[in-house]
């Protein structure tokens, strides 16, 4: 921003910035409201989403390992009641547009020797 100074008066004038560098005064301002507030923020910003994830894995380990005797295959762990493999090899849904209008379909699996 420019400074001026008249003769008569000598009372220092702030003038606005010229059409278009209105973002560098706005920049330089937030930027030193950052500069005398930063330190205020490390708490929050940082320290806090670490000890949060810290205690989720303590406590969680912790409960886990309490309920089914130390975790996975411990003495009172009890296996998931599935005896199948996860269905994930189903085909996904194509989008098509038919005489209808825009419509899903399944795809048919690939024949063998097709």
């Amino acid at each position: 921003m420019a400074v001026t100074t008249s003769p008569p008066s000598s009372r220092r004038v702030l003038l606005p910035p010229p059409p278009g560098r209105r973002w560098e005064a706005a920049l330089a301002y937030w930027w030193l409201q950052y500069k005398r507030t930063w330190k205020g923020s490390v708490a929050s910003r940082f320290l806090m989403p670490v000890m949060f994830l810290v205690s989720m894995g303590v406590v969680l380990g912790a409960l886990v390992d309490d309920r089914t005797g130390g975790g996975v295959g411990g003495s009172r762990w009890i296996p998931p009641l599935a005896d199948y493999d996860p269905p994930i090899h189903f085909p996904w849904p194509e989008y098509v547009t038919t005489a209808r209008g825009r419509d899903w379909v399944i795809p048919a699996p690939p024949r063998d020797g097709a």
